[in-house]
């Protein structure tokens, strides 16, 4: 007679992780927090606010999505997709600010040169701050903290004791307001 396999590990742990064990969580954390955090420390190019973002994003997700594995090399691999999808979020989100602002200050690349010595000595820094001070305090303060001191939505949100996904859209609609504001201030300028 033969006797059935035993299951692995890894089956255990994900069997009790489905069934919400919250000590199979904590266990998995132990076993599986560290190498997480070494994988997306090397994708996130060595910045670790980053990696710890990204870490923390996948624990969600595992809990979330946990399913059962039938051996180590399977929910490992499953694992490392989550935090590569989840450092290309990060870096898509990081290069979107980058852009808006190359793509602003690009605009006035085609005007003359009078145009281009004001914004090289300044002017479009200056119109950054104008554009700044019209916005509602709360979103100018929301945006100076984030891109200007560089504090990072996890801070943000304990600051004003709100989750990290009500920074982040509360980020999105400064940026749009501000972007407008650019967009308005940019036209002035060009008709004077």
């Amino acid at each position: 007679m033969v006797s059935p396999e035993m299951p692995c590990e890894v089956t255990k742990l994900t069997m009790r992780m489905v069934s919400l064990d919250e000590q199979a969580f904590q266990e998995f954390h132990r076993l599986y927090h560290p190498r997480l955090f070494r994988y997306a420390f090397v994708l996130s190019h060595g910045r670790s606010e980053d990696a710890h973002d990204i870490v923390r994003d996948v624990m969600l997700k595992v809990i979330r999505h946990i399913k059962p594995f039938v051996d180590e090399g399977a929910f490992w691999n499953w694992l490392t997709c989550l935090v590569k999808s989840s450092a290309i979020d990060r870096a898509r989100k990081r290069s979107r600010w980058d852009s808006f602002f190359h793509r602003w200050i690009d605009r006035f690349s085609t005007r003359d040169a009078r145009q281009h010595a004001a914004i090289d000595n300044g002017m479009s820094v200056e119109l950054l701050q104008v554009a700044l001070s019209k916005l509602p305090a709360a979103e100018s303060t929301l945006l100076r903290s984030k891109y200007i001191d560089g504090t990072c939505v996890r801070e943000l949100a304990h600051r004003m004791d709100v989750t990290e996904k009500a920074i982040e859209s509360r980020l999105f609609r400064a940026r749009n307001a501000l972007r407008r504001e650019l967009e308005l201030l940019a036209e002035q300028e060009s008709q004077s």
